[in-house]
C-alpha cells in the first residue's frame, strides 16, 4: 500500500472511530429513550400515538435533511475543496441553506395546519382517539425538522473539513431532550407522554443549531446571505438532490410504511414494532451508517481525483468491516429475541405480555440486519460518484416489493411479525441490487 493510501486509511480509521463512538452513544440513548417510554407508560394506545406522531415529521427529515441533502452537498463541497476553491464551497453552502430554509418555512407550517387530514392517510388503521393524540404530538415535533435540516447541512460541512467531534456530541441532544422531558414535564403535559415531544424539540435546536453554528464559526465558515441560484455548485446540489427527494427509497420510507401497516393491529403493536425496530437499527447506525459517513468524504475525494483504485479499496474495506460487526448482532437477535427484549425493556410498566408481543418481531427483523448495515455503505459509494438516480430507482423498486409483501401479509391475516419479515426480505433485495449496480458501475 502506498504512503498516501496508508494516510487515507488512517484518517478514515480515526474518523470511523469517532463516528462509531458517537452513533453508538446515540443508539444507546435511543434505547434508553425507548426504555423510559416503556417503563413509564408501557405499550398501549398512548405510546402507540407517540410513535405514530413522528411519522409525518420523520418523512420530511429522511427525504431532505437525512438523505438527500448530505448525499448531494458533501460531494460538491469536497470537489470544490479538492480544486482549491473552498471559498466557492461556502457560497454553495450559503445558497443551499437559504433556499431550503425558505422552502421549509413554507412547508412546515402547512404540515402543522393539515396534520389532521394527513394523519388519516398515514395512520389509516388507528382509532380516532389514537389518531387525535398523534396529531397533537406531531404538531409539537414538526418544527424540529428545520433544526435537523440546518444541522445536517452544517454537520456535512464539518465532515468535509475533517471534523467529526461536534457531530458526535450534537446528535445526542435530541434523545437527551426527550429523556429529560419525560422526567421534568410529564406532570404538566397532556397527555403525559407529550412531555417527551417538548423535550425533543428543545434538544433538536440545541444540538443541531447552536452547537454546529459555534463549531463552524471557529473553523472560519463564511455564510453569504442569498440564494446564489446562478452558481453552478448550487444548481448541482439541487440536481443531485432531486432523485433522492422524489424517489421512495426503502431506508427513507421504511418506518412510515411499517407504522401504517401496524396501525391495523391491536393497541400496543405500533409500540412493539418501534421498540424492536430501535434494536434492529442499532447495529445499522453504529456499524453501517457511522462507517459510511466516515468514509464518504474520502470516497468523494477519490472519485474527484479519478483514483478509482483507491475508491474501490476504501469501499470494500468499509463494507467488510460492517459485516464483521453486524452478523454477530443479527445472530443474537434471531436466536435470543426473548432474552434481548427481557433484558432491555422488561421493567416498570413493560410486562411479560409486552415481551411476548415484541420478541417475535425482533427475531424477524434480525434476519435482515446484515443487509441493513451494508446499504448505507453502498449508497454512499453511489453518492460519492455523484450518481443519485440509480440507487433511488433501485430503492423505489424495493419499496414496491416491501409494500406488496406487507399487503399480502395483512390480506391473508398472517402473524403480526410478518411485516418485520417483509422488511428483512426488502432489505436483502435492496442490498443485492445495490451490490450488483455498483459492481457494474
Amino acid at each position: 500500500m502506498s504512503q498516501d493510501a496508508e494516510k487515507t486509511s488512517a484518517h478514515v480509521a480515526r474518523s470511523s472511530g469517532i463516528m462509531v463512538v458517537s452513533v453508538f452513544a446515540s443508539r444507546v440513548l435511543g434505547l434508553v429513550t425507548a426504555i423510559v417510554i416503556t417503563a413509564l407508560f408501557g405499550q398501549n394506545l398512548m405510546t402507540d400515538a407517540y410513535r405514530l406522531s413522528f411519522q409525518i415529521p420523520d418523512l420530511v427529515f429522511y427525504l431532505i435533511a437525512g438523505g438527500a441533502l448530505s448525499s448531494a452537498f458533501i460531494p460538491v463541497f469536497t470537489e470544490l475543496r479538492e480544486q482549491g476553491k473552498e471559498s466557492e464551497g461556502w457560497v454553495v453552502f450559503s445558497g443551499v441553506a437559504t433556499t431550503l430554509t425558505a422552502v421549509l418555512l413554507v412547508i412546515l407550517p402547512l404540515l402543522m395546519i393539515f396534520a389532521d387530514p394527513l394523519a388519516r392517510v398515514f395512520f389509516t388503521g388507528a382509532s380516532n382517539e389514537k389518531m387525535q393524540m398523534a396529531v397533537q404530538m406531531s404538531r409539537i415535533i414538526i418544527p424540529a425538522q428545520l433544526a435537523f435540516f440546518l444541522g445536517g447541512l452544517m454537520f456535512g460541512a464539518l465532515y468535509c473539513k475533517g471534523n467529526y467531534s461536534y457531530s458526535a456530541v450534537g446528535i445526542n441532544f435530541y434523545n437527551i431532550g426527550q429523556i429529560l422531558g419525560a422526567f421534568t414535564l410529564s406532570s404538566i403535559a397532556t397527555p403525559a407522554i407529550a412531555s417527551m415531544s417538548w423535550g425533543g424539540l428543545i434538544g433538536a435546536y440545541a444540538g443541531n443549531i447552536l452547537l454546529p453554528m459555534y463549531a463552524l464559526t471557529r473553523l472560519g465558515a463564511r455564510y453569504t446571505p442569498g440564494f446564489h441560484w446562478r452558481h453552478p455548485g448550487v444548481r448541482k446540489v439541487f440536481r443531485l438532490m432531486a432523485p433522492v427527494i422524489f424517489g421512495l427509497s426503502l431506508p427513507g420510507v421504511f418506518p412510515v410504511i411499517m407504522q401504517w401497516f401496524t396501525s391495523f393491529l391491536p393497541d400496543g403493536y405500533n409500540s412493539a414494532y418501534d421498540s424492536a425496530n430501535r434494536l434492529q437499527f442499532a447495529p445499522q447506525g453504529v456499524f453501517g451508517t457511522s462507517l459510511a459517513l466516515a468514509a464518504f468524504p474520502t470516497l468523494s475525494a477519490a472519485f474527484t481525483n479519478r483514483d478509482m483504485k483507491g475508491f474501490s479499496r476504501q469501499l470494500l474495506e468499509t463494507a467488510r468491516a460492517t459485516q464483521y460487526l453486524a452478523v454477530p448482532c443479527a445472530v443474537i437477535m434471531v436466536l435470543l429475541p426473548y432474552d434481548v427484549i427481557q433484558v432491555v425493556f422488561q421493567r416498570g410498566s413493560f410486562t411479560v405480555e409486552d415481551t411476548l408481543r415484541t420478541a417475535p418481531i425482533l427475531a424477524a427483523f434480525g434476519v435482515g440486519v446484515f443487509a441493513w448495515c451494508l446499504q448505507p455503505v453502498l449508497m454512499r459509494g453511489f453518492f460519492a460518484m455523484q450518481e443519485t438516480l440509480r440507487p433511488v430507482i433501485l430503492g423505489t423498486i424495493t419499496t414496491a416489493v416491501f409494500i406488496l409483501l406487507c399487503g399480502l401479509a395483512l390480506g391473508f391475516g398472517l402473524p403480526a411479525w410478518s411485516f418485520a419479515a417483509a422488511g428483512s426480505v426488502g432489505a436483502m433485495v435492496f442490498a443485492v441490487l445495490l451490490l450488483f449496480g455498483i459492481k457494474k458501475r
